[in-house]
């Protein structure tokens, strides 16, 4: 596998570099292990290789709103779409991201990607109007969404899902990397950042740059890579963006600036997310404390850290692992810790989902609530980079790319020995 330090994906530890054959079970057996205490459990819906061939690194995961198709950014400049309701859903459609022609050029690595999203016709635009007009842009309601995606070379990049094809692009910096993307929650503007530590957003129809952020007089703003970017569901006006420097900051659209920034978590991949009370969630690349809640008004320090390998609580406070098996076995798991590179909320908010690599390789769920853990999967040939949870009330999918070619689907159930 090639390095990917020129990505934004930080360096792994311990890991197997060689060639995975997919089509050889025995190198690839996935261990569950669920909490016998937990109201849920975690259930392996599919896992299968996106390619026969040489490994392509999975960096980026959407679910579509209907939570119909899986698309998936890839390490070969490729957008690859798996059709849910399909029986064979393994045969994905392919869509090249490139303009080149010569058969010696290298397709830079797509980074992220997002499916748009339909504008909200009720939605009032009156307090919030950073390059839209107070008409409101209404899209076909019988055209499928486009895609939009980011890559290594610093381009931005809209696909149609009707010819197949590139359909848009536009890079405003040439010696920059794009890493990180998102679409704000009603469609009317997208966001990307990545090497150049600059935040650019764009009014969504347009694609006109419409604010270009970093710092102000009291506000520093970001030192290096930014991977991730992320708008709140419940104030559009709000962006939250996240790197390799350590530092998280808040943005406000309206007066185009950061308004709030805290030292912590070093950000990877897509890990920063909101939860409906308020809180921020947020994912490290980091042995311990890698997954904290954070309360905004008071963000000097975490509201609350998940224990990674966190249980019950006995009477004294002190974490129960409940896990009889996984302790049996936390040999085979090695001693290297979680370096996330995702977490996401699922879409009700109850559960905490997170992903990461560098020894490990696991992925893990935890109830919001408590903490508890409620499941873990592990003994991954290679390091999981990107994460994303179904869309729709009552589905609690979640769909996961690794390093070595490999696309999961798990579903969260209820464990019905409770």
């Amino acid at each position: 596998m090639q390095s990917n330090s020129h990505l934004g994906v930080a360096p792994h530890h311990n890991e197997n570099h060689g060639h995975l054959d997919a089509h050889n079970p025995a190198k690839h057996t996935i261990k569950v292990f669920n909490n016998h205490n937990s109201q849920h459990k975690i259930e392996l819906v599919s896992s299968f290789s996106i390619t026969k061939k040489h490994d392509i690194e999975i960096f980026g995961c959407a679910f579509d709103v209907k939570d119909e198709n899986i698309a998936i950014a890839c390490g070969d400049g490729t957008i690859r779409i798996f059709d849910q309701k399909k029986e064979h859903s393994h045969d994905p459609i392919t869509i090249k991201t490139h303009q080149y022609t010569s058969l010696m050029s290298i397709d830079p690595p797509l980074t992220c990607l997002k499916w748009r999203k339909r504008k909200d016709p009720l939605a009032s635009v009156d307090t919030y109007q950073v390059g839209v007009g107070n008409e409101v842009i209404a899209d076909d309601p019988k055209a499928p969404n486009n895609i939009l995606c980011v890559s290594a070379d610093g381009c931005m990049k809209e696909v149609s899902l009707q010819s197949h094809k590139q359909v848009f692009e536009r890079t405003d910096d040439q010696a920059n990397q794009l890493y990180a993307l998102d679409i704000d929650n009603k469609g009317y503007h997208f966001a990307t950042a990545g090497l150049d530590t600059q935040i650019r957003v764009y009014d969504e129809h347009t694609k006109k740059l419409v604010a270009k952020m970093h710092s102000t007089q009291s506000i520093s703003g970001h030192s290096n890579r930014v991977q991730c970017l992320k708008f709140s569901p419940y104030k559009e006006e709000m962006l939250f963006s996240g790197g390799w420097d350590n530092d998280v900051f808040m943005y406000d659209l309206r007066q185009k600036e950061p308004v709030l920034g805290f030292n912590g978590p070093q950000i990877n991949g897509e890990a920063i997310d909101i939860h409906h009370g308020g809180l921020l969630l947020t994912g490290s690349y980091t042995p311990n404390n890698c997954l904290q809640l954070w309360d905004l008004r008071k963000h000097t320090e975490p509201a609350r850290t998940i224990d990674w390998d966190g249980g019950d609580k006995d009477s004294s406070g002190n974490w129960i692992n409940n896990f009889e098996e996984y302790s049996q076995n936390s040999t085979s798991l090695g001693e290297a810790n979680a370096f996330l590179y995702a977490a996401k909320f699922n879409i009700e908010g109850n559960l905490i989902f997170a992903c990461g690599g560098s020894g490990k390789n696991e992925l893990r769920v935890f109830n919001f609530a408590d903490g508890q853990l409620v499941g873990c999967m592990h003994n991954f040939e290679a390091p999981l980079f990107s994460l994303d949870v179904s869309k729709q009330q009552g589905t609690n999918k979640a769909a996961f790319g690794s390093a070595d070619s490999f696309l999961r689907v798990i579903h969260v159930a209820q464990n019905k020995t409770q």
